[in-house]
């Protein structure tokens, strides 16, 4: 929308604890044509997205939810809205049609996730990637990203280091690389 010459405030908090006030929030879907809202995954940060909603409709501005992968459209925090929104987008065909029975008055649209197109088209090399973490050739990376739960994270590292150690034991090379998620709210 920028890129088109819209005016674009935005709100984002990238999985972390939302730092803005509320009525900042408020003030700015009073200044709004539409309100397009993301749907957290922790009732305070979705609690502020069920405002903003709410707001707009109460002025009859249109609401759009961006459900950013599977699942989210069903989220129990956004229930109180579904009657309203205008406008659904979802990653699939599959997302598209539960979104379809759970909002009723909106438009739904698969856009897919344009942020993952860079884990299909990322731009380097394999070998390039391998260099920057000094990966000998006789060796084999596993790389392990999780997402922001630190207990199934830290079951899954295990589990990974486990694997690792095992192949050892077959001679084999392995080099675990561990990435946390960027929501992660139990930092290094």
């Amino acid at each position: 929308l920028k890129i088109r010459g819209h005016d674009v405030k935005d709100f984002l908090a990238y999985g972390k604890v939302f730092s803005k006030k509320l009525e900042d929030v408020l003030k700015t879907v009073r200044e709004s044509e539409i309100v397009v809202c993301g749907m957290a995954d922790y009732p305070e940060p979705a609690q502020y997205e069920v405002a903003a909603l709410t707001a707009a409709h109460e002025l009859n501005i249109p609401t759009a939810l961006f459900a950013d992968t599977y699942g989210v459209c069903a989220r129990p925090a956004f229930e109180g809205v579904r009657s309203f929104i205008s406008l659904v987008f979802v990653i699939n065909q599959v997302e598209a049609e539960k979104a379809a029975g759970l909002y009723p008055r909106a438009k739904i649209v698969i856009s897919g996730k344009p942020a993952w197109d860079r884990f299909f088209f990322p731009g380097t090399t394999r070998q390039s990637v391998r260099e920057q973490l000094s990966v000998a050739s006789d060796e084999f990376a596993i790389l392990t990203s999780h997402g922001r739960n630190i207990v199934t994270n830290t079951i899954i590292y295990a589990a990974v280091i486990n694997a690792a150690a095992i192949l050892t034991k077959m001679n084999h090379k392995p080099r675990v690389f561990i990435s946390l998620h960027p929501g992660d709210k139990n930092e290094k």
